[in-house]
C-alpha cells in the first residue's frame, strides 16, 4: 500500500525520540516500511526515517491508498480513508476509524477498536541481576514522582529518576540494572515505560488507574496495586518473580512486528471503504 502516516508533532520522530510518542511514530513506520509498503512520513523537521518525508503540516491522504493520524489532533477529515490511531488522551475529539492501544481507552473512545501496543523488542537485552535501587520515568504531575518517592522511600531503597534529561544510553543503564520500575501513574493511555523496562527484565509496579496496569501481568512482570500501600509492599514481592519470564513476556505480547499486522488489517479495511 502507498501509506501517509503523520505521528508526534511537537518533537522529531527518531528511534531514540524523545517522548514515547514519537518513539513510537518511528517504530511503526519504520516497521511498515520494512513490510513492504510505500511510506511518507509527515513529521516535524530533524526527524529520522529512510522513506520519504515531509512536513506534518502539509499532510494528506490524496494521492495515497490510506492515511494514518497518529498525532495529538486528529483533525476532522470528514470520510477520507485515514485510520485514527489515538495514542493518549489528549484528542477531544471521536474521528471516524479510531483505533487505541488500551480497554482504558476503549472508555473514552466507545466507537474506536483496540490494537496491542508494540515496541522494537531488539533495542535492549536482558539483565539476568539487579543493583538494588529503584527506577521513575517521567516528569509530568499525572506521573506522580512525589508517590515514587514515597514507596522508594518507605521500602527502604533509593530511586534513580529518568526525566528527560540525561542520555538515552543513561536511562537504558538505569532500566537495565533496576529492581522494578515504578509508574504510579493517573492518566497514561498506554505508557511504554513498562514495556522498555520489561526488555531488560526489569518488573514494573503500578496503580491500577490507567492503561499502565494493560502494559504489566500482576504476578509476572510486575505488580498491579491500590495505593501506596500495596505498592511498598509489592517491592518486597519481587524476588518471586523471574526477570528472564519478564523479558519474554514482552516479546511474545509487544512485540511491534506483531501489532504492525494488527494496524495493517485495519488500514487494508479503511483502504477497502470500511468506516466505523
Amino acid at each position: 500500500m502507498k501509506i501517509a502516516m503523520i505521528g508526534e508533532t511537537r518533537f522529531p520522530v527518531l528511534p531514540n525520540a524523545r517522548g514515547g510518542l514519537a518513539r513510537s511514530t518511528f517504530d511503526i513506520a519504520n516497521q511498515l516500511m520494512l513490510n513492504g509498503h510505500d511510506v511518507t512520513l509527515f513529521a516535524p523537521d530533524g526527524s529520522e526515517f529512510e522513506g520519504r518525508k515531509q512536513r506534518w503540516e502539509l499532510f494528506t491522504a490524496d494521492g495515497f491508498d490510506v492515511g494514518l493520524d497518529y498525532s495529538h489532533n486528529h483533525a476532522d477529515r470528514g470520510n477520507a480513508p485515514i485510520l485514527n490511531l489515538i495514542g493518549d488522551i489528549e484528542c477531544h475529539t471521536m474521528p471516524n476509524n479510531a483505533v487505541v492501544e488500551s480497554i482504558y481507552m476503549l472508555d473514552k473512545y466507545v466507537r474506536a477498536r483496540k490494537v496491542t501496543a508494540g515496541i522494537n523488542v531488539e533495542q535492549a537485552s536482558l539483565s539476568t541481576s539487579d543493583d538494588n535501587y529503584l527506577a521513575f520515568i517521567g516528569k509530568d504531575w499525572n506521573k506522580q514522582i512525589n508517590v515514587a518517592q514515597e514507596v522508594a522511600k518507605s521500602a527502604g531503597y533509593n530511586l534513580s529518576v529518568i526525566n528527560g534529561t540525561i542520555s538515552e544510553a543513561d536511562k537504558w543503564r538505569i532500566l537495565w540494572k533496576a529492581k522494578a520500575l515504578l509508574c504510579p501513574y493517573l492518566i497514561d493511555a498506554s505508557p511504554r515505560s513498562p514495556l522498555e523496562a520489561a526488555l531488560c527484565g526489569t518488573p514494573t509496579i503500578c496503580l491500577d488507574a490507567d492503561g499502565t496496569k494493560e502494559h504489566v501481568s500482576d504476578g509476572v512482570t510486575g505488580f498491579v496495586c491500590n495505593g501506596v500501600g500495596q505498592m511498598v509492599n509489592a517491592v518486597s514481592r519481587l524476588g518471586d518473580l523471574d526477570r528472564a519470564a519478564v523479558r519474554s513476556w514482552v516479546e511474545k505480547r509487544h512485540d511491534i512486528r506483531n501489532t504492525i499486522k494488527e494496524i495493517e488489517a485495519k488500514l487494508y479495511a479503511v483502504a477497502g471503504g470500511e468506516r466505523w
